[in-house]
C-alpha cells in the first residue's frame, strides 16, 4: 500500500498506517490516535506493508485528515490519499453548502463568510453556522495551519448545521 497527498499525489513519508482487526470498530472521523491493530509507518516512498487479517486500513500524517479505507476482497495494490486539513475543512464546508442547496464556494474568489447568511436562512442554528464559518475561515485563511482538533470541532458543527437544514425544509 502507498500513502500519498490527495492533492499532489506526492508520497507521504512517516505516515502512520493501521490494519484494524476484523471485528474492530471504525475509528472516529477526526481521530488522530491510532486505533488498535497492526501498525506501521510509511517509508520515503510512502509505502508500508502490514500483516493481519483485517480489511480496514486507517492512515494519518501530521497536517492531514485521517482516512479509513476498506480493502477489496480480492486484495491488490491500494493507495490511501490523505487530504491536507485545510482542504478537508473546505470540502466539509462545501458538503454543508450542498445540503443547503447553495453552490460550492470558489475558494480564492469567495470567502466562507459569503455563505453564512444563506445557511442560517435555511433553518440551520445561527450559532453553529457562525462557529463553523469562523472556524473554516480561520483554518483556511489564517496565519496558522489548522489542528486535528479543528477538524473534530468542524465535523460536530457541520452535523448541527445539517440537522438544522433538514428541520428547516
Amino acid at each position: 500500500m502507498q500513502v500519498r497527498d490527495a492533492l499532489t499525489a506526492a508520497p507521504l513519508r512517516a505516515a502512520t498506517v493501521v490494519r484494524l482487526a476484523p471485528d474492530a470498530p471504525t475509528p472516529a472521523a477526526a481521530s488522530v490516535d491510532p486505533p488498535p491493530g497492526v501498525a506501521g509507518t510509511t517509508d520515503r516512498g510512502g509505502r508500508a506493508t502490514l500483516d493481519g487479517a483485517g480489511r480496514v486500513l486507517w492512515a494519518w500524517a501530521p497536517g492531514y485528515a485521517p482516512v479509513c479505507h476498506v480493502l477489496p476482497a480480492d486484495g491488490g495494490r491500494v493507495a490511501l490519499n490523505l487530504l491536507p486539513l485545510r482542504a478537508r475543512l473546505q470540502t466539509l464546508y462545501a458538503e454543508v453548502l450542498q445540503v443547503a442547496g447553495r453552490p460550492a464556494l470558489r475558494f480564492g474568489r469567495q470567502t466562507p463568510d459569503e455563505a453564512r447568511r444563506p445557511l442560517a436562512r435555511r433553518g440551520a442554528p445561527d450559532a453553529a453556522v457562525d462557529d463553523l464559518t469562523d472556524l473554516v475561515r480561520a483554518a483556511c485563511f489564517g496565519p496558522t495551519p489548522p489542528a486535528p482538533a479543528d477538524l473534530a470541532r468542524a465535523l460536530a458543527l457541520a452535523e448541527q448545521v445539517r440537522a438544522g437544514l433538514g428541520a428547516g425544509r
